[in-house]
């Protein structure tokens, strides 16, 4: 049966307004993410290195608490703007008269619906969608985190006076290799820009 534009258009829009509600929610799960992806950083870039990255008090102790914070709040902003990039795919692929031939021959309801009648395929599409999105995302964002940091240790080893002038921005420059760190990520291209990385208590 045929649903005229107005009440699909509607029900795309309560699917799509559904989805941040509960993908967004903090949980102990977002926790359990942030931390495994700091652990992953902590390994790759050294101790020393990291609590430098992201210690903000005088013996950098809360370096990992603070990288836990750093990256649920960018995690969250990925997720935010994944839903929102995936709304426009899977209503791209709702309309897309050939779905079914790319998809062992479901259609766009068939193959995302989960319940009885299939009507919740939208949602499923966009949570689907955004949570694969958003943890590409997440992913690139620590491997440009731990290449950044790496790149600073070397800058700052090179010549450490010119590394704080250029890098430090509080009254000792004590901030200066969290925000190599966190402008070098971002050059990239792979930081969302939320969630700022420590700003340093302690300097080499």
């Amino acid at each position: 049966m045929r649903i005229s534009n107005t009440i699909a258009l509607a029900a795309a829009t309560l699917a799509v307004a559904a989805v941040p509600a509960t993908a967004l929610a903090s949980s102990a799960s977002d926790h359990s993410d942030a931390q495994k992806q700091c652990a992953a950083e902590l390994k790759a870039m050294g101790k020393a290195t990291f609590d430098k990255t992201f210690g903000t008090n005088r013996n950098e102790k809360n370096a990992f608490g603070k990288c836990v914070s750093h990256r649920q709040k960018q995690d969250s902003s990925d997720m935010s703007t994944a839903t929102k990039n995936a709304a426009q795919t899977c209503k791209t692929q709702e309309n897309d008269p050939n779905f079914a031939a790319h998809h062992s021959g479901k259609t766009f309801a068939q193959f995302y619906g989960k319940n009885k009648n299939d009507k919740n395929a939208f949602g499923k599409c966009v949570s689907m969608t955004a949570q694969a999105d958003a943890a590409a995302t997440e992913t690139a964002q620590v491997k440009a985190e731990e290449k950044a940091a790496k790149s600073c240790r070397a800058a700052q080893e090179k010549d450490p006076k010119a590394f704080k002038a250029k890098w430090g921005q509080n009254h000792n420059d004590a901030n200066a290799f969290g925000k190599c760190v966190e402008t070098t990520a971002k050059s990239s291209g792979s930081s969302s820009g939320s969630g700022g990385i420590g700003t340093g208590a302690g300097g080499y």
